[in-house]
């Protein structure tokens, strides 16, 4: 059987990183590749990585070599580059800054590290070299792709199945941490039957469309058939706060958003403190959590967390932009 070592926190979002890693999983259930995990670094951890915040679900390697070589982009084309050269040379055409930065020292010592590595350590693929396959299976742009079969070790599974269980087998918080959301959860003073919302902002707005407060309640409106008052509210942005509470007081708002918030920022986020990622990690975990066990769910399936809230909901869900 051939081996993938899975890089997890390499600096993109936590969903982000661990929906490529259940993604990852599926792909390799659906091509008999064994899955390894690689978590020292991870840029969400604080002291091992992974188990800083869950239970371990298989075996993991620790060779801080992965760190440089165990990318998700791949390197170079060594190989490629040198025909292009050549045959640029033998037909007397330019040849194109880029391809001789491509050719640098520093770049073929990492490739032939890279095929060193591998060979000594007796795995077959890195992370980048499965990536385009593994974001292949995301339902991110396609969401009716989560109805689509395919055959896992002799049983057939749509793919929404097949993610939820991969879900179940790994996303499982270790006790310190189920102790510290506990506890978050209890001040909270939520009622036990409330609507969960998520209003993402900050540099999500780099990456895709932003909907306003409005959109989100208009589409509340529309499906709120049971009348619930009780909103519980996952945001970046504490001013989305201060004006949901403003044009919507006829309901309760909660939130674990603190005053001082205005936007996240991934790249500032990840180079922060690692106590300082810690809480604001718990945070984020103990709000999914909530909207997850929500009697009604309004998000956007333009956002990982929300991705990955739609997976581990069995019904009630609603998304502005796929309405």
């Amino acid at each position: 059987m051939k081996k993938l070592v899975f890089h997890i926190g390499t600096g993109a979002g936590f969903y982000s990183e661990y929906l490529g890693m259940v993604f990852a999983i599926a792909y390799c259930k659906m091509n008999n590749i064994q899955f390894v995990l690689y978590s020292k670094d991870a840029t969400f951890g604080f002291e091992n990585g992974w188990t800083d915040y869950f239970k371990p679900f298989t075996d993991e390697v620790f060779d801080d070599r992965h760190s440089v070589l165990n990318r998700r982009q791949r390197s170079p084309k060594i190989k490629a580059i040198v025909k292009s050269v050549y045959r640029r040379i033998v037909n007397n055409q330019p040849i194109p800054k880029w391809m001789f930065n491509r050719l640098s020292i520093s770049n073929i010592n990492r490739y032939f590290k890279e095929i060193k590595f591998k060979s000594e350590h007796n795995f077959d693929y890195y992370t980048f070299e499965l990536w385009n396959e593994i974001q292949s299976l995301s339902p991110h742009r396609n969401y009716s792709r989560l109805t689509e079969k395919y055959s896992i070790q002799g049983e057939m599974l749509d793919l929404r199945t097949l993610f939820n269980k991969i879900i179940i087998d790994t996303y499982i918080f270790n006790d310190s941490v189920k102790h510290e959301m506990l506890c978050k959860t209890e001040k909270l003073l939520l009622p036990d039957i409330f609507i969960g919302l998520h209003i993402r902002g900050g540099d999500k707005v780099l990456e895709d469309k932003i909907y306003n407060v409005d959109d989100y309640f208009s589409l509340l409106d529309n499906v709120n058939s049971i009348g619930l008052r009780d909103l519980f509210i996952l945001t970046d942005d504490y001013s989305i706060i201060k004006e949901a509470r403003s044009k919507y007081p006829d309901y309760n708002i909660f939130t674990l958003c603190e005053e001082n918030e205005r936007g996240y920022d991934n790249n500032q986020f990840v180079n922060s403190d690692k106590m300082y990622i810690k809480a604001r990690l718990i945070n984020l975990f103990v709000s999914i959590e909530l909207l997850i066990k929500s009697k009604l769910f309004i998000g956007v399936y333009n956002s990982n967390p929300d991705i990955f809230i739609d997976l581990k909901r069995s019904s009630n869900s609603f998304f502005v932009d796929l309405v």
